[in-house]
């Protein structure tokens, strides 16, 4: 697999005389995470709904390579290989780890599946599904209820099901939400596992552990891009400081 390449060029979104996302210009391409950080209300989820196909930008545009793919939905993205996640856990609660896994690769692999032949009879489906069971580190749980697993685990399982349409590039919204402390370092590590070959732009408010992962961070204020750059250019950039002076921000040692 290789990494691709995401961008939006002049990009904005507006809601009556808010201005959410303001005439943003990014690039994401090549392996690993790269993350978006700023304070509540800054635009982040909404700059990533327009990445992902939820949320149509007033102006500008997103290309996937050199593809202009603004006017294509959320599910055409997703067949392109363009992957999300939410920040609220979407797994079907009453299925196991392993059937949320082989549905959601069933869900890609069939437009109409025939309803003559079980779904166990399809090996490549569980085979997919083993394979993402074992990356994402709940083999031991392959028969357990959704519901019945830890914060932690099902951000994993959802993490899986996103991962079973082999995407090349991973959009994750907060995927450290609701996740306990002693939870965190795996979750992380399912993730930074998953960014291998791929690209990863992850939002999240834990700013010491984004500094950590995050080969590029960007910065997002009132909608507008105030800094771009490695996470120790970030911790060193004046302007994010007083953005961040007093607030969530740590710039740390």
């Amino acid at each position: 697999m290789n990494a691709a390449s995401l961008r939006c060029e002049g990009v904005s979104v507006r809601f009556g005389a808010l201005t959410a996302v303001d005439d943003v210009t990014l690039d994401f391409s090549g392996e690993g995470i790269q993350s978006v950080i700023g304070p509540n209300g800054a635009g982040k989820t909404t700059f990533l709904n327009v990445l992902s196909g939820r949320q149509r930008p007033t102006q500008g545009r997103v290309l996937r390579g050199e593809r202009d793919i603004t006017g294509t939905s959320a599910h055409q993205r997703a067949r392109e290989g363009i992957g999300r996640s939410f920040q609220i856990t979407q797994v079907f609660g009453g299925m196991t780890v392993f059937e949320n896994l082989r549905l959601a690769r069933q869900a890609a692999a069939f437009r109409l599946q025939p309803f003559w032949r079980p779904v166990e009879s399809y090996e490549a489906l569980a085979e997919r599904a083993e394979a993402v069971m074992e990356e994402i580190g709940l083999t031991r749980l392959r028969d357990q209820p959704a519901e019945q697993l830890s914060h932690g685990d099902q951000r994993a399982l959802e993490l899986g099901i996103t991962l079973m349409t082999d995407p090349a590039i991973l959009l994750l919204d907060e995927p450290l939400a609701g996740v306990g402390e002693q939870e965190i370092e795996q979750t992380m590590s399912v993730i930074t596992r998953a960014s291998r070959g791929r690209t990863v732009l992850l939002i999240e408010h834990n700013i010491g552990l984004v500094m950590r992962v995050s080969r590029r961070v960007v910065v997002l204020h009132q909608g507008a891009v105030l800094a771009a750059g490695t996470p120790e250019e970030i911790r060193s950039n004046q302007a994010v400081r007083e953005a961040y002076l007093g607030g969530e921000y740590d710039a740390g040692p």
